[in-house]
């Protein structure tokens, strides 16, 4: 296991016995601190996914995945959710002492934080990566940097400008860089996202492939445990998912494992659909209708322990500087339209 080790003391094996009275003692606080606190964890932050009815709070201790195929947003939606808690800790007036943490396989800290200067600047990933910025431009950068150096978003990975093979951190690894974080510089991780599981490094861990798998998605869900906050595990689905019409999750879609499915307190899923569709194709889900376009994204709860679902909803999406915002889907009118349309046509969609 990740952090707790192997019990061999009495005093340790205590640990994991409860009597009744302890059950029902510690059921009793539970229920009682979420009657005095029925908002208490972390929302994502975004109009349209949070609220009554729709996803609940992140708690500590829960294990929250991030589904979806290649290039489909699901970490665009992860840094949305890191940026918007980050600036939740500086309006409370806490960077000193909290932050989110990224840790990341795959991308160098200084594409992760392109992506974070592009949102500030409102200027392009595209175009800071061509190298044709003016000077106005160029002080917007240097500003946008400036203020890139308060934001409380602290990431654990590998920098491009370091000639060292890059780290391929292992989940022990990260649980220890965590917990240094917070002995070393002071400051408590109140939300951490592991980006991503396909590309975790799985030396020292035993079995084949499969086993390996399960067990890195135990040490996510331990980690959030440990560290009393909420995990964000990013993870790609299998290939079905971009060969159906609706390109949205399932509960069983995780590649690699079924783990997911099982360990995971909630599950988002993530379809831009511009990846199968051209502008103007009406997807219909459910009884809800929306026109595809470069700029759609859909956001499906999964999964939520207590809570709803499966619901899925429409989202404004520009990657580029990392705007997600909520839309409204065609009303019942617009979409008879659509649907019309298409009978008269021959059942031919666009």
């Amino acid at each position: 296991m990740l952090l707790s080790g192997i019990m061999n003391k009495p005093g340790e094996l205590r640990n994991v016995i409860f009597t009744p009275e302890e059950i029902a003692e510690a059921t009793l606080r539970l229920v009682t601190e979420r009657v005095k606190n029925p908002k208490a964890g972390l929302a994502t932050g975004i109009s349209g996914l949070d609220g009554t009815g729709r996803l609940l709070p992140m708690r500590p201790g829960e294990l929250i995945t991030v589904l979806g195929y290649t290039s489909h947003g699901k970490s665009s939606l992860a840094n949305r959710i890191m940026r918007n808690n980050a600036a939740g800790i500086i309006e409370a007036g806490e960077a000193s002492s909290k932050a989110v943490v990224t840790v990341t396989w795959e991308q160098s800290i200084e594409e992760q934080g392109i992506y974070d200067v592009a949102y500030f600047s409102q200027i392009s990933v595209e175009k800071m990566l061509s190298g044709t910025l003016d000077s106005s431009e160029i002080e917007k950068l240097i500003a946008a940097c400036e203020q890139r150096k308060k934001v409380p978003w602290w990431l654990l990975g590998h920098s491009s400008a370091k000639e060292e093979r890059r780290p391929r951190l292992t989940m022990w690894q990260v649980s220890e860089a965590l917990f240094m974080l917070r002995n070393t510089f002071g400051v408590t991780p109140i939300l951490v996202v592991l980006d991503y599981l396909q590309r975790m490094n799985r030396q020292g861990l035993r079995g084949e492939m499969r086993e390996q798998y399960i067990q890195l998605v135990d040490d996510a869900k331990d980690l959030a445990l440990s560290l009393s906050c909420p995990v964000i595990l990013v993870s790609q689905t299998g290939r079905q998912v971009h060969n159906r019409e609706i390109g949205l999750p399932e509960l069983d879609d995780g590649q690699e494992t079924s783990n997911l499915e099982q360990s995971s307190d909630k599950m988002l899923g993530t379809w831009l659909p511009k990846h199968k569709y051209a502008d103007g194709k009406l997807i219909v889900i459910g009884s809800k209708g929306m026109l595809s376009s470069s700029f759609l994204m859909f956001i499906r709860i999964v999964k939520q322990r207590l809570g709803k679902a499966p619901l899925t909803m429409p989202f404004f999406f520009k990657p580029e500087i990392n705007q997600l915002s909520q839309m409204e889907w065609l009303s019942d009118v617009e979409l008879q339209e659509e649907l019309a349309k298409i009978k008269k046509r021959g059942g031919r969609t666009k």
